[in-house]
């Protein structure tokens, strides 16, 4: 623990990078049968059916032109499935380039008592009861205070190992909820 001995701080700069990858875990956790896990297996299963159907010898030269519409629509599909992530990335990034708080300094500070987060995007000081949940991951902690609203804070903004464990375990004694993700 740094400072008086009973607190942690974690300090870093908010970054597009940063916000991105925070609202991409949001995302996933609100709408899980978005994810890719769900979505490129019916996509396959489609494609799989397309074939099937396209080499099927019980469709006559009427339906031709609609087997034909279907594998088009379904490349299109595929090739939206394989931009979209690009495509968000770029309006975030647009997005928080209008952010007054963009490249701000953020100073999380967490004690048995208490916590408090000053600057970027983030004014917060309040008990540990006024957190509903903490995310862990291997790059990034999720703080929520409401149930679809998320700071961020990077893994590195803390002072080194020794700092993370005794986060992990001041978070998983004091926290309403820990939550370790893969």
């Amino acid at each position: 623990m740094t400072g008086n001995g009973s607190e942690i701080v974690a300090s870093f700069r908010l970054t597009p990078e940063l916000w991105y990858e925070a609202s991409r875990l949001l995302l996933q956790r609100q709408h899980r049968w978005l994810s890719w896990k769900v979505i490129w297996p019916v996509v396959l299963g489609g494609w799989v059916g397309l074939g099937v159907l396209d080499h099927s010898r019980w469709f006559d030269d009427g339906l031709l032109p609609a087997l034909v519409l279907l594998n088009a629509v379904g490349v299109l599909v595929a090739a939206a499935l394989l931009l979209t992530p690009a495509l968000i990335r770029r309006k975030f990034h647009a997005a928080y380039r209008r952010l007054p708080e963009s490249n701000r300094d953020v100073v999380w500070r967490f004690s048995p008592f208490g916590v408090s987060a000053e600057g970027g995007m983030t004014r917060f000081e309040g008990g540990w009861d006024d957190l509903s949940e903490i995310i862990a991951t291997p790059e990034l902690f999720l703080i929520f205070r409401k149930a679809k609203s998320a700071s961020v804070i990077p893994v590195a903004a803390f002072g080194g190992v020794d700092a993370i464990e005794d986060f992990v375990f001041i978070a998983r004694t004091h926290a309403p909820r820990f939550v370790r993700l893969p």
